[in-house]
């Protein structure tokens, strides 16, 4: 399955503890305009990877194409949301949103609703002042929105889902807040460990510059002729509300511009994309997704003695076959396209609410 994300906001209402949304550069909203020429994209690339899917070079057992409202940002703050939504689902694309809840009223939830939303995933990792402290939103509020889209939602084709944080690294908590929701009728719940986002947010544990594993677990790649790929930049598109494309969700300081909507093509992009991943510059030598990253998150595991030298094994094995299937697949489709990606010629000025 293919995402492709439409950021059409990196704005935000709440301040949460493990979002590194100071380490943005700049912030707007996504225009009318941007998301127009992203749409139409996002249909040339559908149609693209059907073709791909039949000449049997696509790496994915799922060529679907699907879209998510989202970005960096709190989708529910965009006034031309709901008109995004009703493009996206007209032109046939399953379409998800990710919200906080706060603002999730019940005006905006019988629009949400209206327009045919396929599926809302809800961020709420706690409760109470707790939950206060970490969002700096109004608890009882996001609570009774929720629960009143959950209520509405029921006979629908739109599916709620609840995003668990793992903030704490605690699974009793993730157990009690899942039991929790339960109640409250959300029973799709994902829970997800911290992410470092590229490097922007800052995890004790996730200082890989500084880690000698990553060189022992380069070098084993290396040993083995595998040419490790994260597949987060080819399976979860990102264009940024300014038009541009960018390397993926985790480039919150948005190092890493590939070309404006208005002049490549989403096709075009992924030559260097395939330079970005192998060089791990800017982005990737920081991000905890990245393979070389993760194979040495396992290798400390096993030095500390949290797991057994089976858990290496695991990873690597989990990365070199995914790298082997995306490098025999985008070597092939890069081919398709020009080598050079040029510079957006239109630049979109930031808009204000």
């Amino acid at each position: 399955m293919i995402q492709v994300d439409f950021e059409v906001t990196n704005r935000c209402n709440a301040k949460c503890e493990f979002c590194p949304r100071d380490a943005t550069p700049h912030q707007g909203l996504m225009s009318p305009e941007v998301f127009d020429a992203s749409l139409a994209r996002t249909v040339d690339y559908r149609a693209q990877v059907q073709q791909w899917v039949k000449e049997g070079i696509w790496y994915d057992d799922d060529p679907s194409v699907q879209i998510s409202l989202c970005g960096l940002g709190e989708p529910l703050l965009h006034r031309h949301l709901i008109s995004y939504l009703e493009k996206s689902k007209a032109e046939g694309f399953h379409t998800s949103i990710s919200s906080n809840g706060s603002v999730l009223t019940p005006k905006k939830t019988e629009q949400l609703l209206t327009a045919g939303m396929d599926r809302i995933y809800l961020n709420i990792a706690d409760e109470g002042e707790k939950y206060e402290e970490i969002y700096h939103l109004p608890y009882e509020k996001t609570r009774k929105y929720v629960e009143h889209f959950v209520k509405e939602a029921k006979g629908t084709d739109t599916e709620v889902w609840l995003v668990l944080v793992d903030y704490l690294g605690d699974p009793e908590h993730i157990k009690r807040m899942t039991a929790y929701w339960n109640e409250r009728g959300i029973n799709a719940i994902m829970p997800i460990e911290i992410m470092n986002r590229g490097g922007a947010l800052f995890v004790d544990e996730m200082q890989y510059p500084t880690y000698p594993e990553v060189a022992h677990a380069q070098n084993m790649f290396a040993e083995k002729s595998i040419d490790p790929l994260c597949g987060a930049p080819f399976a979860f598109l990102f264009i940024g509300y300014d038009g541009l494309y960018y390397l993926c969700c985790s480039d919150w300081r948005k190092q890493a511009s590939l070309g404006s909507v208005f002049d490549e093509s989403l096709g075009s992009i992924i030559k260097p994309k395939l330079d970005y991943v192998r060089t791990r510059e800017p982005v990737c030598k920081n991000c905890n997704l990245d393979p070389a990253n993760r194979l040495a998150d396992a290798l400390r595991d096993v030095a500390e003695g949290v797991e057994s030298e089976s858990h290496i094994e695991a990873v690597f094995a989990d990365i070199a076959d995914s790298s082997a299937r995306m490098s025999r697949s985008l070597t092939a489709i890069d081919r398709q396209f020009p080598d050079h990606v040029s510079a957006p010629k239109k630049l979109i000025p930031l808009n204000v609410l």
